[in-house]
C-alpha cells in the first residue's frame, strides 16, 4: 500500500541538524526582541547581573534552533564552541549560564507581562515572513488523518453536533456544511509560547 505523507508548512525535520553559525546569528539579531528585553531588565532592577538577560534569553532560543532536547545539551555545546558562545552573546570572561540559571529565567519569561510581548514578537516575525513569502497560504490544502475529529465530537467541543463517524478521522458535516470547532477547542489556535514551553521543559 502506498502512504502519501505532508510535511508541515514549518518542518523541523527538513532542517539541517548542526545550523551554520551565521545563519544562527542571523537569525538571533532579526528578532524584534528589544522590548521584551527592555522589560526583563526592569524586571530584574538593579540586582546582580552575573548573566545578562539577553544572554538568558539567546541561550533559551538557541536550544530550540538547535532542536537539542534537553537544555543541558545546549549548555555542553556553548562549552565546546566559542564560536556560538559569540552568538549568545557571551563575551570573554563571562560565565555560561547553568540549567538552574535557564529554569529560572523560564519562570519569569512565563510571565503575563512577558508572554504578551512575546507574543507581539511572533506576530511580528509572522508579518516579515508575509512580506517575504507574499503567496504564502494563497493556495493551501491539508491533510485532516492527524486531526482526532470523532473524539472531539463525542467529547462536544464542536460548535454544532452530529454523529460521530464510525472509524473515520474527518470534519463531521451535518446537512451539507462543515462543523466548525468553537474558540477554545482543541483545533482553534494555541498561544505560541505553550508550544515552545513544551520544546523546553524538562530541564534535565
Amino acid at each position: 500500500m502506498r502512504l502519501l505523507t505532508t510535511d508541515p508548512l514549518f518542518a523541523w525535520d527538513k532542517l539541517p541538524d548542526t545550523p551554520a553559525i551565521a545563519i544562527l546569528k542571523d537569525m538571533l539579531d532579526r528578532l524584534p526582541d528589544a522590548r521584551l528585553l527592555a522589560e526583563l531588565r526592569r524586571y530584574r532592577g538593579k540586582g546582580r547581573n552575573d548573566y545578562p538577560m539577553h544572554v538568558l534569553w539567546r541561550v533559551t532560543l538557541l536550544r530550540i534552533m538547535l532542536r537539542h532536547v534537553h537544555m543541558v545539551d545546549t549548555l555542553a555545546e556553548l562549552w565546546r564552541n566559542p564560536a556560538l558562545q559569540k552568538v549568545a552573546g557571551i563575551e570573554d570572561g563571562m560565565k555560561i549560564p547553568t540549567d538552574c540559571n535557564i529554569s529560572r529565567f523560564l519562570e519569569v519569561l512565563g510571565l503575563p507581562q512577558h508572554l504578551g510581548l512575546m507574543q507581539e514578537i511572533f506576530e511580528q516575525v509572522g508579518a516579515m515572513l508575509g512580506e517575504a513569502v507574499p503567496d504564502l497560504g494563497a493556495h493551501l490544502a491539508g491533510d485532516s488523518a492527524a486531526l482526532s475529529a470523532g473524539g472531539m465530537l463525542r467529547s462536544g467541543r464542536w460548535a454544532d453536533w452530529s454523529s460521530p463517524m464510525e472509524g473515520r478521522k474527518s470534519i463531521g458535516m451535518k446537512r451539507g456544511r462543515f462543523l466548525r470547532p468553537i474558540r477554545g477547542s482543541a483545533i482553534s489556535s494555541t498561544c505560541w509560547w505553550t508550544r515552545c514551553m513544551r520544546w523546553c521543559w524538562p530541564l534535565s
